[in-house]
C-alpha cells in the first residue's frame, strides 16, 4: 500500500516535465518554394505511457490484497444470495395470496350481480306484462285494440329497473282484424305525442332523443321483404301478424310503428318458443347491423352511442353503437292477469345491451377480469372490465388460455328458465369470469424486490466496507495521474519545453526532505497549479517583503524575429456588430493563425484584443528564424483573404474588406516567466516594441519589416523578397527608419508585384473579390474603389440578408403554428379552410424563393455612392443591432413606467412579422433611387409629393413580392392570413417612409406621436392595450430612421467612410444638373446640422424608450458626441478634400458649373 502512495508522488512529480518529442526542424520554400515537410509533436505520447506505468505498479501492490478479496467476497456473496433469495419467495408468496383472495371476492360479487340483473330483467318485465293486462281489463277494452295511457311512464321505470335499452308492446292480429287494425292504429296515435312529451320532461331515460322527427306512423302493417329489402305493406299470408305498436322511448321517427317484428327470423322462432313455454324467453345474440336499420328509426345514431359511451370503450372508426352486441327478451301478455293459461294475446319485446351488463361489475381502481357470455346456440362474445367501464374484444371468445383454472361460470337464468325443460330454438346463456395478466399485474408490487435488493445491498455495503480504503487509494491514483496529465497539458501550453524541464531541475534542487504525500496535491487544482509555478512553497513563504527569494527564469535570447499583426479596420468592423459576432471573427481568424504557427514551429506568444504577437527563435534557436516568420506572415496573408470573404455571409457587409496588417523585426529579447497571478511565459526589449512599431506603420495587406529583419534575409540568400518603402517612416520612440516590404517568391520579382491600389467607399464595404489563389491576388490590398461591387461580393451579401431574413421566417413560423387552431364541427366549413403553412415541410423552396427575391431586390439598385444595395445591407445590419438589443425588462430611468411585459420593446421582440417589417424596410427603402435626394425631386416635373423615393422604392418592392414566383414566400410570411398581409404591408410602408430624415413636416409629426405615446397616460385596460401597440409603432419608426442613419452612430472611420459615399452622390447629382446647389459649400454645416436636430434627438428618443440594453444605448451616445466633435474639428478639411477628389475624377480639374 505504501508503494501505491508513493508511486503517484513520482509520477505526477516527472509528469510536468514531459517532452514533446518532434522531428529535426528544417525550413525552406513550401510546394514550388520548398520541398522540405514539418512533423507535428506527437502530443500526448508520454501522458499515455506515464499513466500505464502507474496502472502497471499498482496491481503489483496489490497482488495479495486481491487473494483476501476474493475469499471474502465468495463467502458474503454466498450469504447475501441465500438470505436474498429466501426474502424474494416469501414476500413472493405474500402477493399470490393477496391476488388469490381479490380475484376470488371480485368474482363472487359479480356473480351476485350477474344474477341480480337476471332476476330484474324478469320482475320488470312480468311486472309490465301484468300491467298491459290490468289496464285493458280495467277499460273494457279487447286485444289488441288497446292502448296504454302514459306508456312513457310505465316504459321508463321499467327500462330503468332492469337495465334494458329499449322495450315495446307487440300485439297479436290476425287476419280478420287487419283492416280494423290499421284504422284503430292511425285513430290512436296521439300516444307518441304524448310519450315524447313525458321523455322530453323526464330527461334521464337510458336513451333520450334530441331532435324527434315530426310525422304519423305507418298507416298499415309492413315489412323490409320489397325489392332491395325496401319497405313493403306484409302479405295475407304473413298472419298472424305482430305490429310494433307502443316503444319506450318513444321512437324517434313516428314510421317504426306498425313494423311486423316477426319478419325478424330471431324474433320469429323467440315467439314460437315463447308460445311453446308460455314464459318470457332470451333471443341468441344478435349479429352486428341485425337490427340496425329499424333500431335507427327508433333511437337516433348519436343518442345510442352516448347511451353506450357510458358503459364501454369500442372501435368507432368500425361503426356506431349498433354493432355492438345487443341481446332481445320477449315476455307473453295475456288476456287474464296472473293467469299463465290464459290466451296470449301479444308480447313484449326488450333489447338488452350487453355492453350496460358487464359494465358496472367492478369496483373503481379494480381492473383486467375477462368476461365471456356464452350461449346453447354456439354464441360468444368478449369484455374486458375495467372498473365501472368495460371493453368489448371480439364476438369470440378471447380470453388467455393460461388463466383457466380461475373460471367461474354463472348462468343467466332469467325467471328460473333452466329449472324447465328446453325446447328447440331456445338460447340459453352463461358467463364465463376469467383472470387475465392485467389483473394478476396489479397485485404484483415490487415490494418483494427492493426488499430483496435491500437485504441484498446491505450484505454489498458489508462487502465493500472491507475494501473502502483500497478502492479510495485507487482512486486517488486514477485521480492523481489524470490531474498530472492536465498539468502537464497545461503548462505545454504556456511555457516552452526548456522553460518546464527548467522548473522540475530547479524544483529537485531544491528537495532536501521527504514531504508529506498528500501536501502537493492538497487544495485546488487551480491552487496547485500556482505553487508549483510559484516553487515548492506556498508564496507566503516564498516572498520576503518586496521580493521573491529565488531566482526567476528567464533567458536572452540572441537571434530572433518577433510577429505582430493587427486586423486594419477591425475597431470600426467591431462598432457595428454584437459581441458573439466579434468574438466569431477572432476564433476564426487566430484559429487558422494557431494551425499554421503549430505546423511551421512558431510559437505563438499572446494575443491582445485583435493583435496576433509571435516569435521564432525563442525557446529553441534556429538560424533561418526571419525566412521562417517571413513565410508564417505570407501564409497567414494568404488565409485571410478566403476565411474573411466566407464570414461575410454570416457576419455580414464589411468583413471581407478586413485586412491583416503585419510588422517584423528581428534582434535580442529577453524572455521568460513572469510569476504571480497567472504566470505566463512573456518576452520583453526594444525587439518587441521596434516590432509593435513596423505593424502600426504598415499598411493593410502587406508585410512591413526594418533594417535589421531585411539584412538577415538578405544574409540568407533571400534578397530578392525585398522591396524598400519610399521615404522615410517615422516610428514614435524611433524616429525615422528605413523600412521594406516584403513577399517571399521563388524568384525575383517584376515591376508589376510591387504595385498597390488606391482607396475609395465602394470596396471599402466589398473588399476585393479576385477569387485567383494566386500569391499577388491574395496578398493585394483591396483598398475602395469608385466601381460597383462583383456579383461575388453582391452573392455574399444576398446571402447574409437570406439567412438573417429566413431566421425571421422562422420565428413567425413558430409563433403561427404554436397558436392551437380551431377545431371546426362542420366538416364542409372546414374543408373550405386552407390548412396552417409550415415552413419545415417546404424549408427548400421558401429558401430559394427568398434568394431569389433578394437578388432582384440587389438587381434593382442603381450605381449610387451611397444609395446601393451595400448601403442596404449595412441598414439592415443596424436593424439587426436594434432588434437584438431590445430589452425585455422596463429599465427604471426609462419614461414608460408600465410593467415590463407591456414595455414597447417587449410587444415588438414578441411580434417576428413586425420585426421582419424593419429588416425588409431597410433592404428596399432606397430601390432604384436616382442618387438625387428628394427635395431635387420633388422640384422636378414627374411629381411634388414629398417622400417621393421612398414611395416609389416601396410600390416597386411590394409589386415584386406580389408576382406569382414568390407564392411559397409570401404563404411563409402571412401564413394566408389578409389580417397579416394587411398589418406587414402597413408597418413595411410605415418603416420605409421613416428612412427619410430630411423631411422636416414628417420629423415633426414622428415627434409628437412619440410624445404622445411615451410621455401621454392612459387609465383604462383597453387604452393601455392601444397605447402599448402605438409604442410599438413608434419604436418600429425610429428603429427605421436610426438604421438609415447608423452611420452617423458608429465608428469615427465607419462615419466617414459612409459620409464619403454620400457626398461623392449629391456631388454626381450637382455635375449632372439635377441638384442646383454646389454640396460643396453647405455640406459641412449641414452634418452639424444633421447631428444636432436629427441624430442627437434620435438617440435620445431611444434612449428613452426604456427597450434596448444600457451598453447598446451608451455606445450610441459616445459615438455620436466624439463623430459630431471629430467632424467639427475636421469636417471642413474633410471635405476640401472630398470636393478635390471629385473635380479631379470629374476629368482634369474641370470648373463646377
Amino acid at each position: 500500500m505504501m508503494a501505491q502512495q508513493d508511486m503517484p508522488m513520482r509520477f505526477a512529480k516527472e509528469s510536468f516535465s514531459l517532452n514533446l518529442q518532434s522531428e529535426d526542424m528544417s525550413f525552406g520554400d513550401e510546394e514550388s518554394l520548398d520541398s522540405r515537410k514539418f512533423v507535428a509533436p506527437a502530443k500526448g505520447a508520454t501522458v499515455d505511457t506515464a499513466m500505464k506505468e502507474v496502472h502497471a505498479l499498482a496491481r503489483g501492490e496489490t497482488q495479495g490484497v486481491r487473494l483476501w478479496k476474493v475469499v471474502v467476497l465468495f463467502l458474503m456473496t454466498a450469504t447475501a444470495a441465500v438470505v436474498s433469495t429466501g426474502t424474494y419467495y416469501i414476500l413472493k408468496a405474500e402477493d399470490d395470496d393477496d391476488y388469490t383472495e381479490s380475484y376470488d371476492l371480485f368474482s363472487k360479487s359479480m356473480e351476485t350481480a350477474i344474477e341480480d340483473h337476471a332476476n330484474s330483467i324478469f320482475l320488470a318485465m312480468q311486472s309490465c306484462s301484468n300491467i298491459i293486462t290490468s289496464d285493458a281489463i280495467a277499460r273494457g277494452a279487447e286485444f289488441p285494440f288497446h292502448t296504454v295511457e302514459n306508456f312513457e311512464v310505465i316504459g321508463e321505470a321499467t327500462r330503468k329497473q332492469s337495465g334494458l335499452e329499449i322495450f315495446g308492446y307487440v300485439p297479436f292480429v290476425d287476419a280478420t282484424q287487419t283492416l280494423a287494425w290499421m284504422q284503430y292504429s292511425w285513430a290512436h296515435q296521439n300516444w307518441v305525442d304524448k310519450s315524447r312529451q313525458i321523455a322530453t320532461a323526464a330527461a334521464e331515460g337510458n336513451v333520450v332523443n334530441k331532435d324527434y322527427l315530426e310525422g304519423n306512423i305507418s298507416s298499415v302493417i309492413y315489412d323490409f321483404g320489397g325489392p332491395n329489402l325496401t319497405a313493403r305493406m306484409v302479405p295475407p299470408t304473413a298472419e298472424p301478424f305482430t305490429p310494433l305498436w307502443q316503444i319506450s322511448p318513444p321512437p324517434f321517427d313516428p314510421r317504426t310503428v306498425n313494423f311486423n317484428f316477426v319478419s325478424y327470423d330471431f324474433l320469429n322462432v323467440a315467439v314460437n318458443v315463447m308460445r311453446q313455454t308460455r314464459r318470457g324467453h332470451f333471443t341468441r345474440i344478435l349479429e352486428s347491423g341485425e337490427i340496425g336499420r329499424l333500431a335507427r328509426t327508433g333511437v337516433s345514431s348519436s343518442d345510442h352511442d352516448t347511451y353506450h359511451e357510458q358503459f364501454v370503450d369500442w372501435d368507432k372508426s368500425k361503426g356506431d353503437a349498433f354493432l355492438n352486441p345487443h341481446g332481445s327478451y320477449v315476455e307473453p301478455v295475456f288476456n287474464e292477469t296472473h293467469n299463465r293459461q290464459s290466451e296470449i294475446v301479444g308480447y313484449l319485446v326488450a333489447f338488452v345491451p350487453w355492453d350496460a351488463y358487464i359494465a358496472n361489475l367492478l369496483p373503481d381502481g379494480a381492473e383486467g377480469v375477462v368476461v365471456v357470455v356464452e350461449n346453447s346456440c354456439n354464441q360468444s362474445i368478449t369484455y374486458e372490465v375495467r372498473g365501472k367501464r368495460a371493453v368489448f374484444l371480439g364476438r369470440s371468445d378471447l380470453h388467455d388460455p393460461q388463466y383457466d383454472s380461475t373460471e367461474l361460470v354463472v348462468s343467466f337464468d332469467v325467471g328460473g328458465l333452466l329449472q324447465s325443460d328446453a325446447v328447440d330454438g331456445e338460447c340459453i346463456h352463461s358467463f364465463h369470469i376469467y383472470s387475465s395478466s392485467t389483473f394478476e399485474d396489479s397485485y404484483r408490487s415490487n415490494v418483494p424486490e427492493v426488499l430483496t435488493a435491500v437485504v441484498a445491498g446491505a450484505f454489498f455495503f458489508l462487502i465493500a466496507s472491507f475494501f473502502v480504503y483500497d478502492w479510495f487509494v485507487n482512486r486517488r491514483n486514477k485521480k492523481v495521474t489524470s490531474l498530472a496529465a492536465r498539468s502537464s497539458e497545461i503548462v505545454s501550453s504556456l511555457f516552452p519545453r526548456q522553460v518546464r524541464e527548467r522548473f522540475m531541475a530547479e524544483r529537485e534542487a531544491k528537495k532536501t526532505k521527504k514531504v508529506n504525500n498528500n501536501k502537493m496535491f492538497r487544495g485546488s487544482i487551480d491552487h496547485r497549479l500556482q505553487q508549483f509555478l510559484s516553487e515548492d512553497e506556498p508564496v507566503h513563504h516564498e516572498r520576503d517583503d518586496f521580493m521573491y527569494k529565488s531566482k526567476p527564469i528567464a533567458d536572452l535570447y540572441p537571434e530572433t524575429t518577433i510577429f505582430f499583426a493587427d486586423i486594419a479596420g477591425f475597431t470600426a468592423w467591431s462598432s457595428t456588430r454584437e459581441p458573439t459576432q466579434v468574438f466569431t471573427l477572432l476564433e476564426t481568424l487566430y484559429s487558422a493563425f494557431d494551425e499554421i504557427a503549430n505546423r511551421r514551429h512558431i510559437f505563438k506568444v499572446e494575443t491582445i484584443g485583435d493583435c496576433y504577437v509571435a516569435v521564432t527563435g525563442v525557446p529553441d534557436p534556429m538560424n533561418d528564424h526571419a525566412v521562417v516568420m517571413c513565410r508564417f506572415a505570407y501564409e497567414c496573408l494568404r488565409k485571410m483573404r478566403p476565411l474573411t470573404k466566407k464570414l461575410e455571409s454570416v457576419l455580414g457587409p464589411d468583413t471581407a474588406d478586413l485586412g491583416l496588417r503585419v510588422g517584423l523585426h528581428s534582434g535580442a529579447v529577453t524572455a521568460g516567466v513572469l510569476r504571480g497571478e497567472r504566470s505566463r511565459f512573456q518576452l520583453f526589449g526594444d525587439t518587441m516594441n521596434t516590432a509593435s512599431r513596423m505593424e502600426s506603420t504598415g499598411e493593410k495587406g502587406r508585410i512591413h519589416v526594418s533594417q535589421d529583419t531585411a539584412d538577415v534575409l538578405r544574409a540568407m540568400g533571400k534578397g530578392h523578397w525585398l522591396k524598400q518603402r519610399e521615404g522615410q517612416v517615422f516610428a514614435k520612440g524611433k524616429g525615422e527608419m528605413t523600412t521594406y516590404w516584403v513577399k517571399p517568391v521563388s524568384s525575383k520579382p517584376t515591376g508589376s508585384d510591387w504595385h498597390t491600389d488606391q482607396s475609395s467607399c465602394m470596396s471599402s464595404v466589398l473588399g476585393d473579390e479576385s477569387t485567383d489563389n494566386g500569391l499577388d491576388d491574395n496578398l493585394k490590398e483591396s483598398g475602395p474603389t469608385k466601381q460597383q461591387p462583383s456579383e461575388a461580393a453582391i452573392a455574399r451579401m444576398v446571402q447574409w440578408n437570406v439567412e438573417n431574413v429566413f431566421q425571421l421566417l422562422t420565428e413567425i413560423d413558430l409563433t403561427r403554428n404554436s397558436t392551437p387552431s380551431c377545431e371546426w364541427a362542420d366538416e364542409e366549413i372546414q374543408g373550405q379552410i386552407n390548412p396552417p403553412f409550415v415552413l419545415s415541410d417546404n424549408h427548400e423552396y421558401v429558401k430559394a424563393e427568398l434568394e431569389l427575391f433578394i437578388s432582384t431586390i440587389a438587381s434593382f439598385y442603381r450605381d449610387n455612392p451611397f444609395h446601393n444595395f451595400s448601403h442596404a445591407s449595412h441598414v439592415a445590419m443596424n436593424t439587426e443591432k436594434l432588434l437584438s438589443s431590445i430589452s425585455l425588462y422596463t429599465s427604471t430611468s426609462s419614461l414608460d413606467a408600465f410593467d415590463a411585459p407591456h414595455n414597447a420593446g417587449h410587444v415588438l421582440n414578441a411580434s417576428p412579422l413586425s420585426k421582419l417589417a424593419c429588416v425588409m424596410a431597410a433592404l428596399i427603402y432606397s430601390v432604384e433611387h436616382t442618387g438625387a435626394p428628394n427635395t431635387a425631386l420633388a422640384t422636378d416635373d414627374i411629381t411634388s409629393m414629398k417622400q417621393l423615393t421612398q414611395t416609389l422604392s416601396f410600390q416597386r418592392s411590394w409589386s415584386l413580392l406580389q408576382e406569382d414566383r414568390f407564392r411559397m414566400l409570401r404563404a411563409a410570411i402571412f401564413g394566408g392570413s389578409e389580417e397579416d398581409e394587411d398589418k406587414f404591408r402597413e408597418e413595411l410602408f410605415l418603416c420605409v417612409i421613416a428612412t427619410d430624415t430630411t423631411d422636416n413636416e414628417s420629423n415633426k409629426s414622428r415627434q409628437q406621436r412619440w410624445e404622445e405615446a411615451f410621455l401621454g397616460t392612459q387609465s383604462t385596460e383597453e387604452a393601455l392595450q392601444d397605447l402599448h401597440e402605438r409604442k410599438a409603432r413608434v419604436l418600429m419608426e425610429y428603429i427605421a430612421q436610426a438604421s438609415s442613419a447608423g452611420h452617423a452612430m458608429q465608428h469615427w472611420e465607419v462615419y466617414v467612410k459612409w459620409n464619403s459615399c454620400l457626398f461623392d452622390e449629391v456631388y454626381q447629382a450637382y455635375r449632372g444638373g439635377r441638384l442646383t446647389g454646389n454640396p460643396a459649400d453647405t455640406f459641412f454645416e449641414e452634418q452639424l446640422e444633421f447631428f444636432d436636430y436629427i441624430v442627437t434627438p434620435l438617440v435620445d428618443r431611444l434612449s428613452k424608450t426604456g427597450s434596448f440594453h444600457k451598453f447598446t444605448m451608451e455606445s450610441y451616445h459616445n459615438y455620436t458626441r466624439e463623430n459630431r466633435r471629430e467632424w467639427e474639428e475636421q469636417g471642413k478639411m474633410i471635405v476640401f478634400n472630398m470636393t478635390e477628389t471629385a473635380r479631379a475624377e470629374k476629368g482634369n480639374g474641370e470648373e463646377d458649373r
